[in-house]
C-alpha cells in the first residue's frame, strides 16, 4: 500500500507522540515509584504505546480512501490464503534468526513449552499488529522513491528508534538488553520482514513472523549475545537480498519470455 508523502509524514508524527508520550508516563512513573511497569496501569500504558503504528495506520488508510471501516482493515491483516512458498520463507528466516542462539546459547529449559500457545495469539495483538505501519505503509511507500536496501534501512532505523524508550523501562524486555545488539537484531529483522512482505504482498505473513519472534524469545534470548545476534543478522541480510533479487530476476525472463513469444507469434 503506498501513501502520499503528506500521510506517510502525518502517520509518522502521531505514531511516535503517541508511543512516546505513553512510555514516557511509564519511565517518569518509575522514576518516582508511583507506578511500575508490570503494574496493570503501566502495561496499559506500553499497550497504547504499542498499538500506536496500528491505530495510526488504520486512520490513515481511512483518510486516504484505501478502505472503507474497520472490516476491510482485519481482512488485510488476517488475510491468511497464501502459497506454501511464502509461508516457507517466514519459517527460514525464523531458522536463521533461532539457529545461532540454539547453537551458542542453548534453549530456556525453564520454561514449559505449551506456554507457546497462550502466548502466541497475544503477541500477535500485542507487537505483530505493527506491521500494519511499518511494513504496510511505510516500506512499500519508501520503495517508491528509494531502492529496495536504502528503503529497509531507513525503515528500520525509523523502527529502531520508535523502540528506544523501552531501553529506560525497568522490566521491558528491551531494558535487558544492550542497545547496539538490539540494533544489530532490528535491521536483520527488518530486511527479512521487507523480503516477507516484498515476495507475498501479505501484512499477515509479517504479522505471523513477528509474533513468532516475540513468542519464541521465551526459549532463545533474541539480542543477547553479540556472536549469536550478528551471525543471524548477517545471514537474514543476506537472504532478504537474494529473495528480492531472485524474485526480479523471475519477473525479467518471464517478461523476456513472453516478448519473445508475442514477436515470433506476430
Amino acid at each position: 500500500m503506498v501513501i502520499s508523502k503528506r500521510f506517510l509524514i502525518r502517520f509518522l508524527m502521531q505514531t511516535f507522540i503517541l508511543t512516546y508520550l505513553s512510555w514516557s508516563v511509564i519511565i517518569v512513573a518509575n522514576m518516582f515509584g508511583i507506578i511500575g511497569f508490570n503494574t496493570p496501569f503501566g502495561m496499559l500504558l506500553f499497550i497504547v504505546g504499542t498499538w500506536s503504528p496500528t491505530v495510526f495506520s488504520y486512520i490513515c488508510l481511512k483518510k486516504n480512501g484505501s478502505i472503507r471501516g474497520i472490516k476491510d482493515f482485519v481482512k488485510i491483516a488476517f488475510s491468511f490464503k497464501q502459497k506454501p512458498f511464502n509461508y516457507f520463507m517466514v519459517f527460514a528466516f525464523l531458522l536463521l534468526l533461532y539457529m545461532p542462539s540454539v547453537i551458542i546459547i542453548g534453549a530456556n529449559v525453564d520454561t514449559a513449552w505449551y506456554l507457546v500457545f497462550p502466548i502466541f495469539p497475544l503477541m500477535i495483538i500485542d507487537g505483530g499488529l505493527e506491521e500494519l505501519g511499518w511494513r504496510y505503509l511505510l516500506q512499500p511507500t519508501l520503495e517508491k522513491r528509494f531502492h529496495f536496501i536504502i528503503a529497509t534501512t531507513i525503515t528500520a532505523s525509523i523502527w529502531l528508534i520508535w523502540h528506544l524508550p523501552l531501553f529506560f523501562i525497568a522490566g521491558s524486555g528491551q531494558s535487558n538488553m544492550t542497545f547496539s545488539l538490539f540494533a544489530i537484531f532490528i535491521y536483520g529483522g527488518s530486511f527479512s520482514l521487507a523480503a516477507i512482505f516484498k515476495i507475498s504482498n501479505s501484512v499477515w505473513l509479517c504479522i505471523l513472523f513477528h509474533a513468532l519472534i516475540n513468542t519464541l524469545s521465551i526459549y532463545w534470548s533474541v539480542a543477547q549475545n553479540f556472536l549469536a545476534t550478528l551471525i543471524a543478522s548477517v545471514c537474514m541480510v543476506a537472504l532478504s537480498i537474494a529473495v528480492v533479487f531472485y524474485q526480479k530476476t523471475i519477473v525479467r525472463i518471464k517478461w523476456i519470455n513472453l516478448t519473445c513469444f508475442l514477436c515470433f507469434y506476430f
